[in-house]
């Protein structure tokens, strides 16, 4: 079947818009409150997003042949998740939601 670009197009935009906007949450993650008093809600609103792109993004690269897509996906999970993963032993459970701060 011939490519439609238009519609290519269209569903890139998209798609970098969403990627985009994951990024904007997740830098916002980083520089919470939750994330400096190393609260382990906080590493989890950071890994679980960023581990199910990882594994959707790829897995579908992957069925579609373009493994390029899959190998940037690894290189950029390496760079963010690695460290993540390294520094989740840092983290805790803070208190349950609604709590009040002392």
């Amino acid at each position: 079947p011939k490519l439609n670009f238009d519609y290519a197009g269209f569903t890139l935009g998209v798609a970098g818009a969403v990627t985009f906007g994951l990024s904007i949450s997740l830098a916002t993650q980083f520089h919470s409150k939750a994330w400096r008093k190393r609260d382990m809600e906080s590493w989890n609103m950071v890994a679980f997003p960023l581990f199910s792109w990882y594994i959707v993004d790829s897995v579908y690269s992957v069925a579609s042949g373009f493994y390029p897509n899959a190998i940037l996906n690894s290189v950029l999970l390496a760079a963010i998740g690695v460290p993540l993963l390294l520094c989740r032993s840092t983290f805790a459970y803070v208190g349950e939601v609604g709590e009040k701060e002392e």
